[in-house]
């Protein structure tokens, strides 16, 4: 059964419309496929091996962001942060939480961007998974759960995105 919510598109709930609540939580759903179903959502700080490249946020220490993402000593990979860039494809002014949120918006095809902004997981899914393979390992089902619980994380004010209401969506 997919999410619908009854907040009308315009209006704002929790500082919010319901295209940006739905975005917010696709996001943390892309976190949450990164991580495997079985492990907590990453983190900025994440390298693909679900370790840390530092135990610092990016408001204690932004220096040691600005390597990344680079190569992991252990796994030899580039993949890093929340969203699992790899270094090639980074498009962001720095590797700040905020940079990479909106990065991976920016990195979402149109089609996938429609489908996160209406909260469709079987579009977004099929749209987005050739640039997180990570989808690839979830069913449909699985992501509609995982997203419909941070849709409720986003309305009681728990949310794993970084970058503040009203700053996402795209024609903002």
């Amino acid at each position: 059964v997919l999410f619908r919510s009854a907040i009308v598109d315009q209006i704002e709930v929790k500082g919010m419309t319901n295209k940006e609540l739905n975005l917010r939580a696709s996001l943390s759903t892309l976190k949450q496929a990164e991580a495997g179903i079985l492990n907590k959502a990453l983190d900025y700080n994440t390298w693909n091996n679900n370790k840390n490249f530092t135990e610092y946020t990016y408001s204690e220490n932004p220096d040691v962001y600005k390597n990344h993402p680079g190569i992991n000593p252990i796994s030899g990979s580039s993949a890093a942060g929340a969203y699992q860039f790899l270094k090639r494809f980074y498009v962001g002014d720095d590797f700040s939480p905020q940079s990479q949120d909106k990065a991976a918006v920016n990195n979402m095809t149109s089609q996938s961007y429609a489908a996160a902004i209406s909260g469709n997981m079987s579009i977004f899914k099929e749209t987005t998974k050739s640039r997180w393979t990570s989808l690839n390992h979830w069913t449909v089902p699985q992501l509609q759960i995982v997203f419909n619980s941070y849709v409720a994380n986003e309305l009681s004010g728990n949310s794993t995105i970084a970058t503040p209401i009203g700053s996402l969506l795209k024609d903002n």
